[in-house]
């Protein structure tokens, strides 16, 4: 889902092949069918004047579709120069800034790295810390499956020209039991250089941030139910 600039809520209702709009009240606007997309998308970006899907087909990474209709402008493979199993490691994270509102992030859960799209262009980074596995995928190891597998960004906010990316932590594996917390918000400029990090108290599952100052996070009590937390950095 995502927030559109006339704060209306955009949901990707994948099962039933449509887009749902919500009102700021969470009452249905419409539904906009997506049956005529050339492969199903698995995440949306809202920006001023279009819409962004992005799925796991390596020829269809990228659609870019009207708003109101949903009519297909154009579409586009990977910008990621090296060879790379998409099918099993993108990972989009959503997101657009709010001025001039047509950037947006694709980042690689499973590593290596995160694309910057700014209108038509698409610059590549790699994260400052190494994450090596998306390359080592195949019919002996996946890079979702290996037991060395560490995750990339988790999640991603733009505020401004800069990148706050909820990253790090392991999934449980046989040689992991336990698996690794997720607790670092890393936060890159719009150039892909890193800046700073940041340290959450407890392992979480989603983030985002409108003004970089305050941070939503989705965690959960016990492992059991959701908790969402508002937290600021501690200020020394």
């Amino acid at each position: 889902m995502d927030v559109s600039p006339t704060s209306n809520l955009s949901v990707l209702d994948v099962d039933n092949r449509k887009v749902v709009e919500l009102s700021p009240g969470g009452e249905v606007v419409r539904d906009i069918p997506m049956h005529h997309l050339p492969v199903q998308p698995g995440v949306l970006t809202t920006l001023h004047d279009r819409i962004v899907f992005t799925s796991q087909d390596p020829e269809h990474a990228v659609m870019i579709a009207e708003p109101d209709s949903l009519r297909l402008l154009s579409t586009a493979r990977s910008a990621w120069p090296e060879p790379l199993d998409i099918s099993l490691n993108i990972r989009t994270a959503p997101t657009s800034s709010s001025s001039p509102g047509d950037t947006w992030v694709t980042a690689f859960e499973f590593g290596p790295g995160f694309i910057v799209h700014r209108g038509d262009s698409a610059a590549v980074h790699r994260y400052i810390d190494p994450i090596f596995f998306a390359l080592k995928s195949g019919p002996r190891e996946r890079a979702m499956g290996a037991d060395t597998a560490r995750f990339g960004a988790r999640a991603v906010s733009i505020v401004g020209e800069e990148i706050f990316m909820l990253f790090g932590g392991r999934p449980i594996r046989m040689s992991h039991m336990e698996g690794e917390p997720t607790v670092l918000i890393d936060v890159y400029g719009l150039d892909g250089e890193y800046r700073r990090s940041y340290r959450l108290p407890s392992s979480s599952w989603s983030m985002d941030t409108d003004d970089g100052e305050t941070f939503y996070v989705l965690t959960y009590a016990d492992d059991t139910y959701p908790v969402l937390l508002g937290l600021r950095p501690r200020r020394r």
